[in-house]
């Protein structure tokens, strides 16, 4: 890079990419939405970039690490964030792999759009269906969709991402950050600002695909509705995945402005040929969970019943009365057929469940599905 004197100056590190510029009033030259990333990225060589105010082409694969500020790429034509929106959308793709190629990494803050996150902003970043974000009905109060403290994923504790960090961390957001620049009037009213002192992170993921390791979670206090939803999986906030050389992070929380220092610093400098062996290992883990250990369990919970028939009087011949009635029915249909239909279903709902993903929860989404399974449409009756 060369400066306006000619003096060659070192590329930033870091690409953060913001709003466009306020231009005009009291904060005329500042992105349309706060960052504070300067507290976060003391340190670090950074730059702030908008991509609706460039007359240059935005080539993200020129960094090591690439930073999406929180609801710059919501859509909104007021801030510049529906830009960023369309070059993810059909721009990004190849300067993506380049960027994941050089080991570099790819980071989102929440993106929402109206006080809901923004399903849309996730699909062009990650790609389509890759996370799910809950979304919160309109009537649904608005404190129980944010939160000022996290924890980490037990499980995941020695991810290299969060290994040295606090078992709980909390918001350290200051009153003298901006929140709206783009808003000369009063603030009150707008979600992020009346909730400014409690969002560490502002909703959360309810399912992702495999390959995403889920790090931190909310931290629901104590009667939350969703902590009584046993069918749905821990509310993740923060995953992480291996992709190509690189790695991404995907997020519902406030990074910058929540002054997360220590946990922005241990995304950017965990080793990433470290992170790609422990989702390896994790992920031969996994196989070994689903094809030895499940079909383990499972012969030894039959044995189990039929032990328990045993000491409850019923006979062998009403067990095999039994069988023979189910065995007649099996026969009907065909042996073999049952058993490959078993095995599929076993392979789509055990088989594919994502780190992190409930149980209950991932046979619920495989039951449901099972009429898209068959070519069935959902909307004839049962």
């Amino acid at each position: 890079m060369v400066d306006s004197g000619g003096q060659s100056v070192a590329k930033p590190e870091i690409l953060v990419l913001v709003d466009q510029k306020v231009e005009s009033g009291a904060f005329q030259g500042m992105p349309a939405r706060g960052t504070g990333w300067r507290h976060v990225l003391s340190g670090w060589s950074f730059t702030e970039k908008s991509i609706a105010d460039s007359t240059e082409p935005t080539r993200i694969y020129e960094y090591k690490a690439v930073i999406l500020n929180w609801s710059a790429a919501n859509g909104d034509s007021n801030t510049g964030s529906d830009t960023t929106l369309n070059y993810f959308q059909n721009e990004a793709e190849n300067r993506k792999a380049r960027l994941l190629h050089r080991k570099g990494r790819l980071i989102c803050e929440y993106q929402d759009a109206a006080g809901i996150l923004h399903q849309g902003a996730y699909d062009a970043v990650f790609g389509k269906g890759e996370v799910q974000v809950a979304k919160r009905d309109l009537d649904d109060d608005t404190k129980l969709w944010v939160g000022p403290e996290v924890e980490v994923w037990q499980r995941y504790r020695q991810h290299p991402i969060v290994r040295n960090l606090p078992r709980t961390m909390a918001t350290h957001y200051e009153d003298s950050d901006r929140i709206f620049n783009f808003i000369q009037g009063p603030l009150d009213g707008a979600f992020s600002y009346d909730h400014r002192e409690q969002i560490l992170w502002y909703g959360w993921f309810k399912w992702w695909r495999k390959g995403w390791i889920p790090l931190l979670r909310a931290k629901l206090p104590k009667g939350h509705p969703y902590r009584r939803c046993w069918l749905k999986s821990d509310p993740a906030v923060l995953l992480v995945k291996c992709q190509d050389n690189g790695i991404y992070v995907a997020s519902t929380m406030w990074l910058a402005l929540s002054r997360s220092k220590e946990l922005v610093e241990n995304i950017l400098k965990a080793d990433v040929d470290e992170i790609s062996k422990t989702h390896r290992r994790l992920k031969w883990e996994k196989r070994a969970e689903v094809w030895i250990l499940w079909p383990i369990a499972l012969s030894v919970l039959c044995l189990g019943l039929w032990k328990a028939a045993a000491c409850l009087g019923i006979t062998g011949q009403t067990f095999a009365g039994i069988l023979n009635r189910i065995g007649r029915r099996v026969e009907d249909f065909g042996e073999i057929w049952i058993a490959i239909l078993l095995l599929v279903f076993y392979a789509n709902s055990i088989g594919r469940r994502a780190h992190g993903i409930g149980l209950l929860h991932c046979l619920k989404v495989a039951v449901c599905s099972l009429p898209e399974f068959f070519g069935w449409s959902r909307d004839l009756p049962a």
